[in-house]
């Protein structure tokens, strides 16, 4: 894959905008964590990681500029996959922690980290850490297509994933062109109008206990 460079959805900027308001937080960091039962390959876990990040390329994205604004970035990265081995259980959650408050620099991809933790045999963990500007939902259905390419090469299989039939990039300029015409303007004021019939709600809150 070429380097690639397009710019920020509005979400994206306003993320962005954001995070550089507050540099030293981790806010836009999210979690998964998937606890595994059986004993895990490393090197066709890494191979699998790898191959999921070359299939979606804005795993493998960060934050650029041109002309002092800023961009998405899309170039070819190696897995940042770490290997964590605690001799206890009781350090697994501390060691979690630790790992989700570390601050992603969004210039430098990419902005996702795997660690494979493991604190007993067979049981581990693979905990996956990502900035809110590259996923944000789709992250579960990515868990999915990991488990399925893992499995696959394990067992010497073929490895059959959905076919892509777009980019984030064709999300970008969909939603360029759509600020730029008049339904979003029209729409607009459809929901400001929808939103100045909402009534308060005179909510009474419970005191508190203590």
């Amino acid at each position: 894959m070429n380097r690639k460079i397009f710019p920020l959805s509005s979400n994206q900027l306003a993320i962005f905008t954001s995070q550089m308001k507050m540099q030293e937080a981790a806010s836009y960091n999210i979690p998964l964590t998937v606890k595994v039962h059986n004993p895990i390959n490393k090197e066709i876990l890494r191979e699998s990681v790898q191959l999921l990040m070359d299939r979606h390329p804005m795993l493998t994205s960060c934050v650029g500029f041109n002309n002092y604004q800023p961009r998405n970035v899309l170039s070819p990265v190696k897995v940042d996959l770490t290997n964590i081995y605690l001799e206890k259980k009781v350090e697994v959650i501390p060691t979690l922690l630790e790992k989700l408050k570390v601050c992603f620099e969004l210039t430098k991809p990419p902005l996702i980290k795997f660690y494979h933790i493991t604190y007993g045999q067979p049981d581990s963990i693979l905990f996956i850490v990502y900035h809110h500007l590259i996923l944000d939902d789709f992250s579960t259905s990515l868990l999915d297509e990991l488990k399925l390419i893992y499995l696959s090469k394990k067992n010497n299989l073929d490895i059959k994933l959905p076919i892509i039939n777009s980019s984030y990039e064709q999300h970008v300029d969909w939603e360029r062109d759509y600020i730029l015409n008049h339904d979003c303007i029209k729409d607009k004021i459809f929901w400001e109008d929808q939103v100045k019939k909402i009534v308060p709600m005179n909510l009474s809150l419970l005191p508190s206990r203590y």
